[in-house]
């Protein structure tokens, strides 16, 4: 089976750019946070949370045409902050953005978490990394109405960061995201995490690697651990 590649949650806290919006300066170790509760229910609440805090992205170019899509995750529901993959959003060639201004529209969630996701927002690339392959944006409008004010609620939904260093090979790992394969409702694969990958051999590891199928759409969406928690950036390979 082939061996994908996650990018440790680990990483994308120590950037400086991505703190700059405070979303990810820390990680937390859940441990027993969820003990009080059966396991079978907190599995099925912590699905759902993720599954909430999972969005599509869908990035124009300067026509307004559609030149690419992904998937991101919701890092502070009230700033309306997403993490996703540069790549998602530009050419990791070049630098380039695919549209100027750098705009990408939101899809979120439907309340029943099975149908296609609600296209309601547009987003803004406020911070980006080539070299993390990593993109953080702002809502900044409503699709239906761009003169319109954001809600003081945007109906966002985040979820707990766990701590990738805790992670070890055969702990399962799973993928949220939008691949775009069977329709264009949200997918969710499992498997477990395979190892981790020093890509600089600076002697941190950067990724995780995961027998977990990841696919292009996947791309910037959300890898979470056996108690939901975001521990990784999928980057489809």
């Amino acid at each position: 089976m082939a061996v994908r590649i996650i990018r440790r949650a680990r990483n994308v806290a120590h950037n400086p750019l991505l703190l700059m919006a405070a979303i990810v300066a820390a990680v937390y170790v859940l441990g027993g946070a969820f003990a009080a509760e059966p396991a079978n229910a907190v599995e099925r609440t912590a699905l759902q949370q993720a599954l909430k805090s999972t969005v599509l992205v869908l990035v124009p170019d300067d026509n307004g045409d559609l030149y690419d899509s992904g998937s991101g995750t919701i890092m502070d529901a009230e700033k309306g902050l997403i993490l996703t993959n540069f790549h998602v959003m530009g050419d990791p060639d070049t630098g380039e953005w695919f549209n100027q201004e750098g705009l990408a529209a939101i899809g979120v969630m439907p309340t029943d978490l099975r149908s296609a996701p609600v296209l309601r927002y547009m987003a803004r690339m406020i911070g980006h990394d080539v070299n993390l392959d990593l993109a953080l944006l702002q809502v900044v409008g409503m699709i239906d109405d761009a003169s319109a004010a954001l809600p003081t609620n945007l109906g966002l939904t985040t979820l707990p960061r766990g701590d990738s260093d805790d992670l070890l090979p055969g702990d399962r790992l799973a993928v949220i995201g939008y691949p775009g394969l069977g329709g264009a409702t949200v997918t969710y694969t499992e498997g477990v995490v395979s190892g981790f990958l020093d890509e600089d051999l600076d002697g941190e590891y950067e990724w995780i690697k995961t027998d977990t199928e990841v696919n292009p759409g996947n791309s910037g969406g959300l890898a979470i651990d056996a108690n939901g928690a975001f521990v990784g950036v999928p980057t489809a390979g």
